[in-house]
């Protein structure tokens, strides 16, 4: 079972658009109008209490593929500027080949879970070795292994 799952995470990988400090056309501290600016597709949005992480505001957003994984991108700024980009997947049915694209694309990492009413909350953690960026695939599981939710971050280190 495992030389599969390993030769479809190594096909999918080579498929992928390869991940970059700084997040892609965007550079920590921009201001909003600058990834807005920088970012095909980026609009501005309001920053609202349930969008907030880590004490950062998220106030723009734009779709983004990364490979054939549709997702959003929220981009979180703080007082020094751009500082957290939040990747969700659009069709959860692809969280399982992505998050084996991001393994393979950069290494196994640290990965961590619980349970809680049948549900497996998880998340697999990377720091890029070139850039310090902190990298998170977090997700959720539903009893029949389906995913519920999935989302990458790269966070200014």
């Amino acid at each position: 079972m495992r030389k599969p799952m390993t030769i479809a995470a190594v096909a999918l990988a080579l498929l992928a658009v390869p991940a970059s400090a700084n997040w892609n056309t965007t550079r920590w501290g921009m201001t909003p109008e600058q990834v807005i600016a920088a970012f095909p597709g980026a609009v501005a949005t309001e920053a609202t209490k349930g969008s907030d992480v880590k004490g950062m505001h998220q106030l723009a957003t734009a779709p983004w593929k990364d490979g054939d994984v549709a997702m959003e991108a929220a981009f979180l700024f703080g007082a020094d500027g751009l500082a957290f980009v939040g990747l969700r997947v659009s069709d959860t049915a692809q969280c399982a080949a992505y998050k084996a694209t991001l393994i393979v694309r950069h290494g196994a990492g640290k990965v961590m879970g619980r349970e809680l009413g049948g549900l497996t909350f998880g998340k697999v953690e990377w720091v890029d070795p070139a850039s310090h960026d902190r990298l998170m695939f977090s997700y959720i599981l539903k009893p029949d292994q389906s995913y519920s939710i999935c989302k990458f971050i790269s966070e200014k280190p």
